[in-house]
């Protein structure tokens, strides 16, 4: 979308999505990247420092070395075939943590 969405879409979007992939070349912050955690969705984006300052062993992260297309065609592929208990295990301890 290159428009501004309301907060209302942000989170049919955010809801909808499986999978969010941020491929920075350069950046300082991104509020994507913490909404994306937020709404506890799993995050693929390049290792630059500002990305890994955000790691945490309650959120699933994957990195890939920025300006590496193939690194990040390597970790959508991982992504795509983690066993499917691996996932919803994931998603319910994180949904456990956030409404507890």
């Amino acid at each position: 979308m290159n428009r501004y969405i309301t907060d209302e879409e942000r989170d049919k979007l955010f809801k909808a999505c499986v999978l969010v992939v941020l491929p920075h070349h350069r950046i300082y912050n991104s509020g994507v990247f913490m909404m994306a955690l937020s709404y506890s969705r799993p995050v693929i984006t390049s290792d630059l420092p500002a990305n890994r300052k955000i790691l945490s062993h309650e959120s699933f992260i994957l990195l890939f070395e920025s300006g590496q297309p193939n690194k990040l065609s390597d970790q959508i592929f991982f992504y795509q075939f983690l066993p499917y208990h691996y996932l919803r295990f994931f998603h319910n301890m994180l949904f456990l943590q956030h409404h507890s």
